[in-house]
């Protein structure tokens, strides 16, 4: 299979002689009116070497067999990890969503430079299982956190509007941005912005509100348009909303949550929270094919910046089938290991224990591990072992008694296994 090259690098042929104007604009309508050819509507900034943007090509993409291969396997894939899933109990789920989602977070402000503590997000992960929407202030990340989950549990997220795009920007962000970079135009920013800072500008998106909300409007038709595949369309959004870069501040952030959001819809929820976490492995390859396809040399050709998107998202996928597999593995092993030594437990404390060591092998650490009250909202629920809650909260206390588990915070109440019954390592 003969490698996709960009029209930059296509043109220096055979790596001895570059090729003719001519024949760069040969093969670019070859490409742009090839039968296997999506051409949009949309007219991305693209910069010169002068660093100077022009919007003349439309956006498109040559629908390779690469890109259907990789489409095809992102779906397969994702079908695996919820198989796998499936077979995990609730608890170990849940703290594996709660893990990747703190991960999420994390790593999609690392990218930008805004650094975040890991525990104070998991912090809020755990509390957000009880509490609604706050009345006092909202700690910082809250709202972040909570426009994730709703993305997850809503399922059906639309944009039908340049309202919308406001809307998500204004509830993701809340409380994270400085007053002196939030927008200043009525919904987007109304002034210029240079990709890079002013003296060394990597690239220029359009210069004030109108021409944005004409990137927009547009991108808004091929987002909805079910007739071009999903994972297409998200790809393509994640470019333009970037290159449009309709903010002064959080556009990565919003562009990552949207793409998130985007995949939650289609695939499980495990793929779409390990989008940011995927790209911070691999970002330099991220930032490299923005450039290329920011580039005005390439013509708007999106080809190889949706081959290397699907191939991140591919990849973050293997790493959570693997590590789910893994926490399973795990899991029993441990399972079988404590039963048989923590002889004469009662049903109650069995159950409790069971699912401390979930919480334990499936939350990244202890800030996003179950709480008491959730442990004793679980198993007192009919669908489970319908214990009352004095039992469960006895056999906590008779658990912690004996040494088995410790009491890490009193507001609210948790506890944690102690390391020392928990093996990490699985049999060779």
């Amino acid at each position: 299979m003969a490698k996709y090259k960009s029209l930059e690098k296509f043109k220096y042929g055979n790596g001895t002689q570059s090729l003719s104007t001519e024949e760069i604009q040969q093969e670019y309508e070859n490409r742009i009116n090839g039968y296997s050819t999506r051409v949009t509507d949309i007219y991305p900034y693209l910069i010169d070497r002068d660093k100077v943007s022009y919007n003349q090509y439309p956006l498109f993409i040559v629908e390779t067999l690469k890109i259907n291969e990789l489409f095809n396997e992102i779906q397969s894939e994702s079908k695996t990890i919820s198989t796998i899933a499936k077979a995990l109990p609730g608890i170990a789920q849940m703290g594996y969503i709660n893990s990747l989602l703190q991960d999420e977070i994390y790593f999609t402000n690392e990218i930008e430079g805004v650094k975040t503590n890991k525990e104070e997000i998991g912090t809020i992960i755990g509390d957000s299982v009880f509490k609604g929407k706050s009345k006092n202030k909202k700690r910082r990340l809250e709202s972040t956190i909570r426009r994730y989950q709703d993305a997850l549990a809503t399922k059906d997220i639309r944009i039908d509007s340049l309202q919308d795009f406001r809307t998500i920007y204004d509830d993701l962000l809340e409380g994270e941005l400085l007053e002196d970079v939030l927008p200043d135009g009525k919904l987007f920013r109304n002034s210029k912005v240079y990709i890079g800072g002013e003296t060394e500008v990597i690239f220029n998106p359009p210069a004030n509100e109108a021409l944005i909300s004409i990137q927009l409007n547009n991108l808004i038709k091929l987002m909805n348009d079910d007739r071009i595949n999903f994972l297409e369309r998200a790809f393509i959004t994640h470019f333009v909303f970037e290159n449009t870069h309709p903010f002064r501040d959080g556009n990565g952030r919003m562009g990552r949550y949207l793409l998130s959001s985007y995949l939650s819809q289609k695939l499980d929820a495990f793929t779409a929270l390990s989008v940011s976490s995927s790209i911070h492995i691999e970002v330099q390859k991220y930032y490299r094919i923005f450039k290329e396809a920011d580039a005005l040399s390439n013509r708007a050709d999106l080809t190889i910046f949706v081959t290397e998107m699907a191939k991140i998202i591919l990849e973050g996928q293997r790493r959570v089938s693997e590590n789910l597999r893994l926490r399973k593995d795990l899991m029993d092993q441990n399972w079988s290991s404590l039963h048989n030594s923590l002889t004469g437990l009662s049903k109650p404390e069995l159950s409790v224990l069971n699912i401390l060591l979930q919480s334990k092998l499936f939350n990244n650490d202890d800030s996003t591990g179950v709480q008491d009250r959730e442990l004793i909202r679980f198993l007192n629920d009919a669908d489970h072992k319908n214990f009352p809650k004095e039992t469960v909260k006895e056999a906590i206390a008779s658990l912690e008694e004996k040494g088995i588990i410790i009491k890490i915070k009193s507001a609210p109440l948790q506890h944690i296994l102690l390391d020392k019954y928990i093996t990490k390592e699985p049999n060779n």
